[in-house]
């Protein structure tokens, strides 16, 4: 919940870690809507790459990667997301509201990508 305009934070489940096949909690707001969805790491290497999937891995909804690459002076952290099958809070939208969904994540990433770079460079 420190970086991103919507995630408000999270928690392990079963005394978790973040290793490949943990799971956790994640908590989101966005203007009056609040939810929570159990999420499952899918994949974890430290310093290169964290991967989780909304559902876990078997329910195959939204997936979230957070890839660091070493450049010169510095990483590279690229996050994306994809979505495979939809969400319970995703299948009653009409096509113009995921539209407006999926635009306001791609410029959520852009903030959060931000944020966590203001927090490594202070």
């Amino acid at each position: 919940g420190e970086w991103s305009p919507e995630s408000t934070g999270a928690e392990w489940i079963d005394g978790g870690a973040g290793n490949k096949g943990d799971w956790f909690e994640g908590h989101n707001k966005s203007g009056d809507n609040e939810w929570t969805r159990a999420c499952q790491v899918a994949a974890a290497e430290r310093g290169r790459d964290f991967t989780f999937v909304v559902g876990g891995v078997e329910d195959n909804c939204t997936w979230w990667s957070y890839e660091m690459e070493p450049v010169e002076g510095g990483t590279r952290l690229t996050e994306r997301w994809w979505l495979v099958n939809k969400t319970p809070g995703v299948q009653g939208m009409s096509q113009e509201q995921f539209e407006g969904r999926a635009a306001f994540t791609e410029t959520m990433l852009k903030d959060t990508i931000s944020a966590i770079k203001a927090a490594a460079e202070s």
